[in-house]
C-alpha cells in the first residue's frame, strides 16, 4: 500500500486504492450488469477524512447521529454538493425535524409513528423525503428495526393502498438491515437472502413502482451481501481503517 503522506494521514488506507479494489471484486460477482453503490460510514470521523473520500470519488455517506451530522453536513454541502447524505442510525421522533433538514435520505425508519412524524416535518419543509425501512432481520432484542412479518404493512402505510392515503411527503426508496454478528461472513448469507426475498416480494406487489435500494452488507460481509443482491453497501473500516 502506498504512503498517503502527511496531508493524507487521517486515513489509514488509500481511499482510491480501496475503491478500485472493491469495484474490481464487485465486477467478479455480477451475473448480469447492475450498479452497486458504496456508502462511506463516517461516524466519529473528521470533516477532513470525508473530504478526502469525496475527492476520491465516493458519493454516498452515512452518519449515525443527527447531532454529529450537524457539525459536518453544512460544512461540506457547499464544497461537495454532489454528496448524498444518509441517516443510518436510530432516529428519535423528537429529532425528525432536524433530520429532514440535514439529510438526503433517512434509511432507518422503524415504525409508523416515526414515518408519520417525518412526513409531517417534510411537509413543513416543502420537501419530499426519501426513506428506507430498517428491518430487524435477525429478530434481535437489542437492535432496532421492523419485524420482517410487519414490513409489508408499513410499506402500505407509507405508500397508500385500498383507502389508505399514504404519507404524501415521503418517498419509499428501499430496505435496510444489519445482519447479526457472526464468526464468518458466510453466516450472514441466510439473513441477506431473506432480505432479498422480502425486497423482491415487495417490488412484485407494488409494481409498476419499484424500490431502488437493498442496503445490506458492511465491512465484514459486503461480498456475501452483494452476491445476495445488495446494491448499496455500507463501509467504514474497509475504507477509513479502524476507528480509534
Amino acid at each position: 500500500m502506498k504512503s498517503t503522506g502527511k496531508k493524507r494521514n487521517l486515513l489509514s488506507v488509500n481511499v482510491e486504492n480501496i475503491l478500485e479494489n472493491i469495484s474490481a471484486q464487485l465486477s467478479g460477482f455480477m451475473k448480469q450488469s447492475r450498479q452497486v453503490d458504496i456508502m462511506g460510514v463516517t461516524k466519529t470521523l473528521p470533516v477532513s477524512s470525508i473530504e478526502e473520500a469525496a475527492a476520491a470519488g465516493l458519493k454516498h455517506f452515512g452518519e449515525n447521529r443527527v447531532q454529529e451530522a450537524e457539525t459536518k453536513i453544512p460544512v461540506l454541502r457547499e464544497k461537495y454538493p454532489q454528496l448524498v447524505w444518509h441517516l443510518i442510525g436510530h432516529l428519535q421522533s423528537n429529532k425528525a425535524k432536524k433530520a429532514v433538514q440535514l439529510f438526503d435520505s433517512i434509511d432507518s425508519v422503524d415504525s409508523l409513528k416515526l414515518a408519520q412524524e417525518l412526513d409531517r416535518r417534510a411537509k413543513e419543509a416543502a420537501k419530499i423525503m426519501p426513506v428506507m425501512i430498517e428491518i430487524n432481520i435477525g429478530a434481535e432484542e437489542q437492535k432496532f428495526g421492523v419485524k420482517p412479518e410487519d414490513v409489508l404493512s408499513l410499506v402500505w402505510e407509507i405508500m397508500g393502498k385500498e383507502g389508505r392515503p399514504g404519507l404524501k411527503n415521503l418517498k419509499l426508496t428501499g430496505l435496510m438491515a444489519v445482519a447479526p454478528i457472526a464468526k464468518t461472513p458466510e453466516s450472514a448469507r441466510p439473513y441477506f437472502e431473506k432480505m432479498r426475498q422480502t425486497f423482491d416480494e415487495i417490488n412484485r406487489q407494488i409494481s409498476p413502482l419499484t424500490l431502488q435500494y437493498l442496503s445490506i452488507g458492511m465491512s465484514d460481509d459486503w461480498q456475501v451481501a452483494v452476491q445476495s443482491g445488495s446494491n448499496l453497501i455500507r463501509l467504514g473500516r474497509s475504507i477509513f481503517g479502524r476507528r480509534k
